[in-house]
């Protein structure tokens, strides 16, 4: 990707490339060739409780050329109308990276916030106390399979089962899911307003030997309400995606997707969505929305950061939508409204 190019409108990596144990760490090399300010590293963790209707997250946002890093852990219960409500809510937006003093396999920020990969790519640890508003965590993440490494070798997914507890206003719960953490490097990731509707990052863990992992937008197809702001070619719907099944992994080559939402505050409240792998296999998913906050990392995007109840093929899954939707969808709707 070229320093003033958005990843939305770039060639998406085609099929799966290799990994290695320095992808846990940090990628200094791509600096050599980038020197936008907008370079990126980032590493991603996410846990609930969904009987709970509990969602969170723990996220590292490094700009290498500019020295910095953004980040913390966040959890909230139920549909939040600001991020602010959330029970546990802790990022900051410019942190030193001389915090990181040998590498983002073992490190701490300035919320407290710490990362421990105790084996590359099979088990890691986050940990987080604030004894002042009675909150912490404890979490270890045991790997279900590979990481899915995109075939550029700059970003990776990963499904894994999720053990620990996390303490939320002084009520503690036992956190025993699932997740897909994920990381990225080697690009710029520009912070511009965007000319493109919602875009949803959506997740899904069924169990050890099944889960999905998907990129994409509604398809004009499916008659979605940004119908007439905006004009999406079919082979811009979908960014990317695989299905994991005990044994393999696949390539998802089309999807169609419709999500509804809230009227007044656009956030996401169900997604349809069918999936067509690269073997001809097709999977239909109704996921719907259980707990949701919307985030405040990017000022130019508002991203709704949602726990989704998963059914398919008769079993239920839980797992991740993340929809970043920017300023001419947002003003659109609201002028149609």
């Amino acid at each position: 990707m070229s320093d003033d190019q958005s990843f939305l409108h770039s060639q998406t990596a085609v099929g799966f490339g290799e990994y290695g144990p320095e992808d846990e760490l940090l990628h200094p090399s791509f600096r050599n060739g980038i020197a936008h300010a907008a370079l990126t590293e980032t590493q991603y963790f996410g846990f609930s409780v969904p009987e709970e209707r509990i969602h969170g997250l723990a996220y590292f946002w490094h700009h290498p050329n500019l020295g910095t890093i953004s980040g913390g852990v966040s959890a909230w219960q139920g549909i939040k109308r600001h991020h602010l409500e959330s029970e546990l809510y802790d990022h900051r937006m410019f942190m030193s990276d001389k915090l990181i003093t040998s590498n983002i396999d073992h490190y701490k920020n300035d919320t407290g916030y710490q990362v421990d990969v105790i084996e590359p790519f099979k088990t890691m640890r986050i940990r987080y106390d604030d004894p002042s508003r009675k909150n912490a965590l404890d979490i270890t993440y045991t790997a279900l399979g590979p990481p899915a490494m995109l075939a550029n070798r700059k970003h990776f997914e990963q499904p894994m089962k999720t053990k620990g507890f996390l303490m939320l206003r002084g009520r503690r719960y036992e956190v025993d899911g699932y997740n897909v953490r994920d990381r990225s490097w080697g690009e710029s990731r520009l912070e511009d307003p965007i000319g493109f509707p919602p875009l949803a990052w959506l997740t899904g863990v069924f169990g050890e030997d099944f889960s999905f992992n998907c990129t994409l937008t509604d398809h004009p197809k499916r008659s979605p309400e940004w119908l007439g702001i905006y004009q999406v070619p079919d082979e811009q719907v979908l960014k990317g995606g695989w299905i994991y099944r005990k044994g393999g992994r696949t390539r998802v080559v089309e999807g169609i997707k419709l999500t509804k939402r809230d009227p007044v505050t656009l956030c996401p409240l169900s997604h349809d969505v069918e999936l067509i792998d690269q073997a001809g296999q097709r999977l239909h998913l109704t996921g719907t929305i259980v707990a949701s906050s919307p985030s405040g990392y990017w000022p130019n995007a508002y991203i709704h950061i949602a726990l989704t109840r998963w059914e398919c093929e008769g079993r239920i899954g839980w797992g991740d939508s993340q929809e970043c939707q920017w300023t001419d969808y947002v003003h659109g709707m609201q002028s149609r409204r």
